[in-house]
């Protein structure tokens, strides 16, 4: 069970069982290894794009759901504004949370209220003037419940009447984010005014606050400001709160 071989010069005697003809065995295995590290590698990319792709897709529902819903909100501001009148007791989004309409300057985008304010138990009137924007809040401690149910957002939330005090559960109002706006100063500005200025009437722009596209119907460079048309509805806003749409 002996061979006599040839190794560098010399005859070596080699047991049968340790000789086997060179196939390219360990060549083959190289390559078997590095082909189940390919794989691997591989497998470990597309599930990693495959997080990413499901971590894209939820952030786009999310966004797509807000979005849908300030143009809502948006739609139902501005029915409100267009049924707007002098006597009207309206919500607002700062204290007291309501007032009277004594004057309303659409075109200059401003209100004058009366609200009625306590201090120390005394009542006192006094005036306001305020721009159209916070006049029926969408979101927010003073919004209506219409515009919570636009919003899905419930009323109020309970306390427990151990934080209350005493007595059964107690109403807090539901606090909400404010109206997104935008600094005239900040570089997105400037740079969407100097867009905005190239368009003619007719094209589309996004309303920043509303989150909404709306038509662009005139821009008066003296005021920094813009009219849009949203429907039937005309409205004027600071330059910076509209910026080009982006397809």
């Amino acid at each position: 069970q002996l061979a006599v071989v040839d190794a560098d010069n010399m005859q070596v005697e080699v047991p049968l069982r340790e000789l086997m003809p060179d196939l390219g065995q360990s060549g083959v295995r190289e390559q078997i290894d590095t082909l189940r590290r390919q794989i691997m590698q591989q497998a470990r990319e597309a599930d990693a794009h495959r997080q990413q792709a499901q971590q894209v897709q939820q952030e786009l529902r999310r966004s797509l759901a807000q979005q849908k819903l300030q143009a809502r909100q948006f739609d139902t501001w501005l029915g409100a504004i267009a049924r707007l009148k002098v006597g009207d007791v309206v919500p607002i989004s700062v204290q007291p949370g309501r007032g009277k309409v004594t004057a309303v300057d659409l075109p200059g985008l401003r209100a004058t209220l009366e609200v009625q304010l306590k201090h120390d138990g005394q009542a006192t009137t006094k005036e306001l003037t305020l721009s159209i924007q916070e006049l029926f809040p969408q979101t927010g401690p003073f919004a209506s419940e219409e515009a919570r149910r636009v919003a899905g957002q419930a009323g109020t939330r309970r306390r427990p009447a151990a934080e209350a005090g005493a007595g059964a559960e107690e109403a807090e109002p539901v606090e909400a984010a404010p109206m997104r706006r935008r600094s005239a100063e900040s570089r997105s500005a400037r740079t969407s005014r100097k867009a905005i200025l190239e368009l003619k009437p007719g094209q589309q722009v996004f309303v920043v606050p509303f989150a909404k596209r709306a038509t662009l119907v005139r821009v008066n460079v003296e005021k920094d400001t813009i009219t849009v048309a949203s429907g039937a509805f005309e409205m004027q806003l600071p330059l910076s709160d509209v910026e080009p749409v982006k397809d």
